[in-house]
Formats: C-alpha cells, structure tokens, sequence
C-alpha cells in the first residue's frame, strides 16, 4: 500500500498511514465530473469523485496511486487522465480506511458512465457560478437525484442521497484550478508532474 507522512494527516498523530484507496478529482471542459453511485448492500446513493481501491499488479507489486488513478478513470468514465498534485488524505466515512484525493488534468476521451453496470450515472456540474462549498453540494444533489428519478425501480432508498465528497480537499482543488476556469486544462504538460503531497 501507498504510504503519507502524518504531517498531511490532521487526523492521526502516527508517523505513517496506509492509502489503499485513491478519488479523482476531474474537469472536462467547465464541469466537475463526480459520479452518483448505487450501493446495492443498504439500497443507498451517494455523489463521490471517480476513484476506487489501489489493486495488486500482474507481478505482484501493489500499484502507485497514479498507476491506479489512470485505471479508475478509464474503468469509470472512459478517459485518459494525467494525475497531479494530493490535494489531502481522508478517512473514509464508512470503513474508516485512509483514501488519497488527487487531482487530474484531463488527457482525451469524453466522460461517460461506462461502469452503468455499478453506478446510475455521472453528473457533469458547471464550475464557474460556484463559490462555496453547499452551492456545489446543493448543485450536486439536485442533479444526482434526477438521475435517482431516472432509474427508479419502485424501491425506496435507506436514507438521502449523500454527498460524500470533503470540503477541504474539492474546495482546495477548486482554488487551485479553476482560477480561470478550465485554464489549467487547456495545455497538457508534456510530463506528468510528480504526485507528492503539499504541505499542509
């Protein structure tokens, strides 16, 4: 598993922590890309960045967090994306495990929900009239749950839809890129920029 030193990480005093999941964050042209997904266990719905669990290699090494970001992505949203800077470390709601939050500059490829067979759909959420954190989650939900409405199979959902993305990490990537929004996307760098943590 990938390791963080416990300066990126307010919630533990340990010297190390282990990621075994990293999420994305993602713009394509002027849209956050988050996808709303079914959890078939509790019949619940939440509205997370695209992401899942660093898996073990053919060889038997554990992926990097980039190598497992550049398959999520693919895997998800059919796209090809550049990973760069850790925008922070969280601890995961439910399983309490440490998850890595990067941020990615769009390669090639259109977003689209080519898991359909796991997830409802994908939202696209325009970023420019966006400056705090409910409007996006206000945004976010209102456009998941028509999604929700979409796919309705006459079963209630356990509890609302849920939005499972953190202040701090979507708030700080949003700073940092969309000064003017999508000027960050529109010259690929030639080489990927090293995915190191900043400092808090």
């Amino acid at each position: 598993m990938a390791k963080v030193q416990n300066q990126y990480l307010p919630f533990s005093q340990q010297a190390e922590q282990s990621i075994n999941k990293v999420c994305f964050f993602l713009i394509h042209g002027d849209n956050l890309i988050f996808i709303v997904r079914h959890h078939a266990k509790d019949n619940s719905v939440s509205v997370e960045p695209g992401g899942g669990k660093i898996d073990p290699k053919a060889n038997g090494d554990m992926e990097t967090p980039d190598e497992a970001i550049i398959r999520e992505a693919e895997q998800e949203l059919g796209v090809d994306v550049i990973p760069q800077s850790q925008m922070a470390v969280e601890t995961h709601p439910y399983t309490g495990k440490q998850v890595a939050y990067y941020a990615c500059v769009h390669k090639s490829g259109t977003p689209y929900n080519k898991a359909d067979d796991e997830h409802l759909g994908i939202i696209e959420v325009p970023i420019r009239n966006i400056e705090t954190y409910e409007d996006l989650k206000l945004i976010a939900l209102d456009m998941a749950q028509k999604i929700v409405e979409e796919a309705h199979t006459g079963e209630e959902l356990s509890r609302p839809i849920e939005f499972r993305v953190p202040e701090k990490a979507i708030m700080s990537f949003l700073q940092q890129f969309t000064e003017e929004p999508g000027a960050a996307f529109k010259n690929i760098p030639e080489e990927k920029s090293p995915s190191t943590p900043k400092p808090a």
